[in-house]
């Protein structure tokens, strides 16, 4: 019944398939055709290697994913390829690091990887080398079995299985395998055939936040050379060196904080209880495989909705253009606004429920600045936003008050200051005076209140009502500052 009922789905004559009851035929070849072929890309710990792809020289096939039944462990007869995972858009070739090479962690051909003359991997005893020590769940020490199989038919180095079975990240090896690549050259030969100065193109992996392999280590992948050549672009168009690592810089730290989010949300998102450690590693890379793709063009939106709507509050006059550059200081309300003893906070909450609040008041921040006012950043406990109006910011700062007294009694107080002055905006940060001077005005603010400069009350006194709380003596500033609390004016 459940043959016919799949054979319906599939369509025929009728809604039943001709052949679906009975011919077994086309199943089969299928299987043939996937027992003799490496895994498919999409998880792909060996690359389909024996087809050749646009730019890519054709190189020898290698051994199946299946272990052949004379030489693979005997708890595992035999190893099926990983499956395909459907993807979510056509992905050039060589994309990822799984279409690249051959092997992504590890060097066949080493002392580890002893192959037969046939090809096929010889036998390793992992029990003898101490790598399923620990596990006495029955499953969870065949699927170790099974995935060191395939790691290791795939390239991965005995060395490199001891390392991930000792530092417990065996599950997150298919996963690294599907982000990497070759490491087929060295940094002098990326300096060089991208044209970059071997010392340049080292700054630049530093201000990344990258580690930085000596120039002579075979570490770097075809990924890393094509990201040279467009460096190399950008300093042929006219590009500054100093302003391309000032960028890479605020590139890298960004980079790693949206790693840092999406590996959380999709290991969050993908454990599950009862896994073992080829459940959750194939699962994982599958996920990788299809999302990856749609990375890039989500970020390439983002960052140009973010420039178009910087754009609209650049102020460039004519003295300004014909003098070839652009606006220095310029006229600028900063708000700082932290959570009231969120330290003591942290002493009383485990680290995930303090991270669930600091990530609230981020989601506050962001959901209540409109432009042209804007989350610059949130560090933690606090969140600092600017506009070129005062009575922008104000609202804004008002508004974190209003969100986090609706947020629960469990959730701490707010308290902003907000300034106004003349700064600087350098690599998405503002310095200058009414930066710092917001910071201390902060300090010294009460639990949900929004207190400002006399230079805040005055341009936006129409706006809030106000109340004088007399002059302070703030840390950095040499004369005592008048200081105005703001609150909304009555049924607004």
């Amino acid at each position: 019944m459940a043959r016919i009922l799949l054979a319906r789905r599939r369509g025929g004559p009728g809604g039943l398939h001709p052949h679906a009851a009975h011919d077994r035929r086309p199943q089969r070849a299928a299987r043939e055709r996937r027992r003799s072929s490496l895994s498919r890309p999409g998880h792909a710990l060996a690359s389909d290697l024996g087809r050749a792809r646009p730019g890519h020289p054709r190189e020898p096939r290698r051994a199946s994913i299946r272990a052949d039944a004379r030489h693979a462990p005997r708890d595992v007869p035999r190893i099926r390829p990983f499956p395909a995972p459907r993807r979510a858009a056509p992905v050039r070739p060589g994309a990822h690091g799984l279409h690249r090479g051959h092997r992504a962690l590890g060097h066949p051909g080493g002392a580890d990887a002893r192959a037969s003359p046939g090809g096929r991997i010889a036998d390793v005893d992992f029990e003898s080398e101490g790598l399923l020590e620990g596990l006495e769940d029955e499953r969870a020490r065949k699927d170790r079995l099974r995935l060191l199989t395939e790691l290791y038919e795939a390239g991965v180095s005995l060395d490199e299985l001891r390392r991930a079975v000792a530092e417990e990240r065996v599950a997150l090896l298919p996963v690294e395998i599907e982000l990497g690549g070759e490491q087929k050259y060295t940094g002098r030969e990326v300096a060089e055939r991208s044209g970059l100065g071997i010392e340049f193109l080292m700054r630049q992996r530093q201000a990344l936040g990258l580690s930085r392999p000596p120039p002579t280590e075979r570490a770097w992948t075809e990924d890393d050379l094509q990201a040279a050549i467009q460096i190399k672009k950008f300093l042929d168009a006219g590009l500054p060196q100093e302003g391309l690592l000032e960028v890479a810089r605020v590139v890298g730290e960004s980079m790693a904080r949206i790693a840092d989010a999406t590996r959380e949300l999709v290991g969050r998102a993908l454990a599950r209880p009862g896994d073992t450690e080829r459940d959750l590693g194939l699962r994982l890379a599958d996920a990788t495989s299809v999302l990856l793709p749609m990375i890039g063009p989500r970020m390439e939106y983002v960052y140009r909705v973010h420039l178009r709507e910087q754009l609209r509050n650049v102020v460039l006059s004519q003295e300004n253009v014909a003098a070839g550059e652009l606006p220095g200081s310029q006229e600028i309300t900063v708000c700082f606004a932290d959570l009231v003893g969120f330290t003591k906070l942290g002493e009383a909450l485990p680290p995930e429920e303090l991270g669930r609040v600091a990530g609230q008041l981020s989601e506050f921040a962001l959901g209540i600045a409109e432009p042209p006012v804007r989350v610059v950043k949130t560090i933690g406990d606090a969140a600092m936003l600017a506009g070129p109006e005062p009575a922008g910011v104000v609202s804004a700062a008002l508004g974190l008050v209003e969100a986090t007294e609706g947020a629960g009694e469990d959730f701490p107080s707010i308290r902003s200051g907000v300034a106004f002055g003349n700064a600087l905006e350098h690599a998405g940060d503002w310095y200058g005076w009414p930066v710092n001077v917001a910071s201390r005005v902060t300090g010294v603010a009460r639990p949900g209140s929004v207190v400002t400069t006399r230079e805040v009350h005055d341009a936006a006194e129409e706006q809030f009502r106000w109340t004088p709380i007399g002059r302070r003596k703030l840390k950095g500033v040499r004369e005592p500052v008048p200081l105005f609390r703001a609150r909304l004016r009555d049924g607004a």
